[in-house]
């Protein structure tokens, strides 16, 4: 059996925490920039655009080889999105082997726990910074790319092949150790075959309950503002200084402060002990 270790970084003009990852990945614009890879364990190569590796093109589209990611879910997206749609069966998850063993789901943090031995990275700028300054447009929606940014974009590339040499290290760990049961790899299928598939919903009565909610928040603030007299009964400041006015004690209207005045209002406790009877 041939191991393709693969690791992506992807550009998109959409923010991945506020899309769909199958909608950030499908988006006009959106494109792999590197994609790091080794066949079990040769050399890590690291491709971009522009170069030519018909050996990891035809690994990719190969039946007989097994595609192994730290979290598949995002490079099967990827891949599917730009046009190679990877059999789950040929997936191999290192994140969900590592969880089997106890060990943390995210690689950085697995990397630390010293029984793995994983080799330490040199420090140098942040993986977080070089994401965001490769994989997203800038907020004047400008774009860095290796001609604008070349030092950045060499150690992007560090970053992308030490990932691989990483993953590849933990897997190569905990396979002896911790092989993953033909059960539980069946059950992760199917765990990922429901996620995908997605459970039905009712449209129409989603729309419906949108609706309704926005009609009934509209209809409080016109409450609230007519109780009150404020102009935004959602401004904070506003809020509390109109609480203050009325005897509030404190300098927030966050929920301790809130309940324990209610607590000590008397009012209130009328209230519970008539409840109460």
């Amino acid at each position: 059996m041939t191991l393709l270790h693969t690791d992506i970084e992807f550009f998109s003009p959409l923010s991945i925490k506020e899309h769909p990852l199958d909608v950030y990945a499908a988006a006009p614009g959106s494109k792999i920039i590197l994609n790091a890879y080794a066949f079990g364990d040769g050399p890590v190569k690291v491709w971009e655009p522009g170069d030519k590796a018909p050996e990891l093109r035809e690994a990719l589209r190969d039946p007989s080889v097994m595609c192994v990611a730290w979290n598949i879910n995002y490079e099967r997206t990827v891949y599917r999105a730009k046009g190679l749609d990877i059999p789950l069966e040929r997936w191999i998850d290192v994140m969900v082997l590592a969880r089997y063993a106890g060990l943390p789901g995210k690689l950085k943090n697995c990397a630390k726990v010293p029984l793995l031995r994983v080799p330490a990275e040199d420090k140098t700028k942040s993986e977080t910074l070089l994401i965001n300054k490769f994989c997203m447009p800038a907020k004047d929606g400008t774009v860095k790319t290796k001609a604008n940014a070349p030092e950045d974009w060499e150690l992007f590339r560090e970053y992308c092949r030490k990932d691989v040499l990483t993953m590849r290290h933990i897997y190569n760990w905990l396979l002896p150790r911790f092989p993953l049961p033909a059960r539980e790899r069946e059950l992760w299928l199917l765990d990922q075959r429901i996620n995908e598939r997605g459970l039905p919903v009712d449209a129409k009565l989603a729309r419906a309950g949108m609706r309704e909610t926005a009609r009934l928040i509209q209809e409080a603030n016109h409450q609230l503002k007519d109780l009150t007299g404020l102009d935004n009964p959602n401004s904070v400041q506003q809020m509390l200084g109109w609480a203050k006015d009325r005897g509030y004690p404190y300098d927030s209207l966050g929920k301790d402060f809130l309940k324990q005045h209610l607590t000590a209002c008397p009012l209130v406790n009328n209230m519970q002990n008539i409840g109460a009877l």
